[in-house]
């Protein structure tokens, strides 16, 4: 076979085609992106009804929620999370009740305790959430019976204070949970 039937490609003529194939690609996946998401936003647009965010309040109850409760709905907001004194099975019933007759719904338990909680910079991370090892098996219990009546009267969610963080990664008081590497 003769050499100089076998074609020479430039170096620099091949980097350009390279480059172009490339560019060419790219410019192609953008457009078809671009026309994917114009479509999906116009397709939207024209099918969802336009909803109101649902806005709502932190509120506590006693053994008789009702006023609580109610002022949630004569605020005017459709949800609260909600904090709680008592955790009796009598409430639950007392607090679906009052759910039911002013149309509010709870979006979270809190829970919060047993004391000392005291919300400052200063005593804060020595006292707030499950970080403190003194106060992490009380409150951890407590969590656990929050839970347990969020779950008995119908309540989605349950939230808490964690704690702080100590900001020095060689702080004395920083462990990584054997299990979940997460650091208490």
């Amino acid at each position: 076979m003769d050499s100089a039937a076998v074609p020479v490609l430039d170096q620099t003529a091949l980097s350009k085609t390279k480059y172009t194939n490339v560019m060419t690609a790219i410019y192609d996946r953008r457009r078809l992106l671009q026309g994917a998401a114009a479509a999906a936003l116009t397709r939207s647009a024209q099918s969802a009804p336009e909803t109101k965010m649902r806005l709502g309040i932190v509120t506590g109850i006693s053994s008789d929620p009702e006023a609580a409760i109610k002022r949630v709905h004569d605020l005017g907001f459709p949800t609260c999370q909600l904090g709680f004194r008592s955790l009796d099975d009598a409430v639950v019933s007392k607090l679906r009740d009052a759910l039911s007759k002013y149309n509010v719904e709870v979006t979270s338990a809190i829970a919060g305790g047993p004391p000392p909680e005291i919300y400052d910079f200063y005593k804060g991370p020595l006292t707030i959430g499950v970080a403190p090892r003194q106060y992490r098996e009380a409150r951890i219990a407590r969590i656990k019976q929050v839970s347990d009546f969020a779950k008995k009267a119908g309540i989605p969610g349950v939230q808490t204070h964690c704690g702080f963080i100590p900001e020095n990664p060689i702080h004395g008081n920083r462990q990584r949970h054997p299990n979940r590497g997460a650091i208490l």
